[in-house]
């Protein structure tokens, strides 16, 4: 377990004894600093420090303090921020000299989106006789994380780490001595890339922790991931559905941070698993298991499909990105229709009534595990999870079923057999294949699982907007899919 206490604040000794008097009321320990920043500079590599306050006076009027405030966002900030310090700038002076110093903050700390916290930039005060009960408690309420010590670190390939994420990295497993890490997958976010590891921590002396899972990425895509999978896991999943999450270790620097739960041992894929094992009993498994909480709390609401996959960015309506598949399904069957007018009778589609229930937002083949020696199902990555037509879950596991890459050796779902899948009604079918592809039995159960709570329609609609993600990558059979359904 990581103890982060970190009680230690540095006070520039300029501000007044009052500010420190704050600190030691709130279990803080006040330690003066001088105002040379080669002071501040070992203050903040103080492994046990939390805050560092800096008494900035005048900085419009007077050049040595503009120079001093320069350097310390450039020279002093930036290091103190990735290392989980709060730095307060208490500014003295007019309401100019405080607007000169929000922009000067603002310049060098430019992070879309993060507007409430004071993990990814300076945080500025403006002195009066009032602030310091405040500014105290703003320390008091900071959680640094685990101060930064280097580690022994060995990577897994060819490719080495970024330095700001081993960084990240070092601090979330500083009680430990090594880490092995392979990297798993990046991907691109909403802001910049995601970077996920497999890390295995070591230490000398005490027994190894077991292997984590961690994803660093923009502040603002893993704030949003965190908050997600608290809502998904914290009241609305129960155990052992989903991989323990470690909040002790997610730390943040000023531009990264890190995301860490454990990783799901001795558990396959429930792709692979289902090859060998009854589909049908794992997706029941699905039903019954992780995704019950959710689907039993619904509320009946007028929702547009095609709007609502729109906004929601489940379908691109990016024309162009179709072009391609489309000549290549039209020489497959010539009455399909084109891009413009498959995305618009999507869009185009009338408000019906769907039930609104909790939604996992990512329900595809790779984010389920099956547990060895049972049938529990594990989901991972919640960052999309939230409330959603009670279609979006299904619909999603039921495409990437489908359509997503088999494993090498493996058959793929054949031409004939998707199309007799994606013709007619979905919902109200007799069964295809009893002793059929393992991923079509599997698509069967889906449909069996939520033929009741959801209506031909709104199934039909769902299934086709998420085929159009295959059809986006060049899957023929899946834009045809979708031209039937939509």
């Amino acid at each position: 377990m990581v103890v982060a206490l970190r009680p230690r604040v540095f006070v520039e000794t300029s501000l007044p004894q009052a500010v420190s008097d704050e600190l030691v009321a709130r279990d803080l320990l006040a330690l003066p600093v001088s105002s040379a920043l080669a002071d501040m500079r070992k203050a903040i590599d103080d492994p046990e420090c939390r805050a560092l306050l800096i008494h900035v006076d005048n900085p419009t009027t007077d050049a040595n303090q503009t120079a001093r405030l320069a350097a310390i966002l450039d020279d002093l900030a930036r290091p103190a921020l990735d290392n989980g310090v709060l730095v307060t700038l208490v500014v003295q002076g007019s309401a100019a000299d405080q607007v000169s110093a929000i922009q000067a903050v603002y310049q060098r700390f430019k992070l879309p989106g993060i507007v409430d916290t004071f993990r990814y930039r300076p945080n500025i005060i403006a002195w009066v006789p009032n602030v310091v009960g405040p500014l105290a408690q703003a320390c008091a309420r900071h959680e640094p994380g685990p101060a930064w010590r280097p580690l022994t670190v060995v990577m897994a390939g060819d490719r080495p780490i970024e330095q700001s994420n081993r960084r990240l990295l070092e601090r979330a497993f500083s009680d430990c001595d090594r880490l092995e890490v392979r990297l798993l997958q990046e991907r691109s976010a909403r802001v910049g890339r995601v970077s996920v590891y497999r890390v295995q921590p070591g230490r000398a002396d005490r027994p190894d922790p077991v292997p984590f899972i961690v994803k660093i990425g923009h502040p603002e895509v893993i704030d949003a991931e965190e908050g997600a999978t608290a809502w998904a896991c914290g009241d609305h999943t129960p155990y052992p559905y989903f991989p323990p999450l470690t909040p002790e270790r997610n730390v943040s620097s000023r531009d990264r941070r890190a995301l860490v739960s454990q990783f799901v041992d001795r558990a396959i894929l429930f792709d692979d698993y289902i090859r060998s094992h009854s589909p049908a009993v794992a997706v029941a498994s699905l039903f019954d298991g992780p995704l019950r909480c959710w689907r039993s709390n619904s509320r009946s609401e007028q929702v547009r499909i095609g709007q609502y996959v729109l906004e929601n960015g489940l379908v691109r309506p990016w024309l162009s990105a179709y072009q391609n598949v489309y000549r290549r399904a039209h020489r497959v069957h010539g009455g399909v229709r084109k891009p413009r007018l498959l995305i618009s009778a999507l869009r185009n589609l009338p408000a019906i009534a769907v039930n609104i229930c909790g939604a996992h937002g990512d329900l595809h083949v790779k984010n389920l595990f099956v547990r060895e020696n049972s049938v529990d199902i594990v989901l991972i990555d919640f960052n999309r999870a939230g409330e959603a037509p009670a279609s979006r879950d299904p619909a999603e596991l039921e495409v990437s079923l489908a359509f997503s890459p088999v494993a090498p050796g493996e058959a793929a779902i054949d031409a004939a057999t998707l199309q007799a899948l994606y013709s007619g009604s979905l919902l109200k079918r007799t069964d295809l294949a009893r002793q059929g592809h393992p991923r079509v039995l599997a698509i069967e159960q889906v449909r069996r699982q939520v033929a009741g709570a959801v209506t031909e329609a709104e199934y039909s609609a769902m299934v086709g907007a998420h085929c159009l993600y295959f059809a986006r990558k060049g899957n023929v059979d899946a834009y045809l899919a979708a031209n039937r359904l939509i």
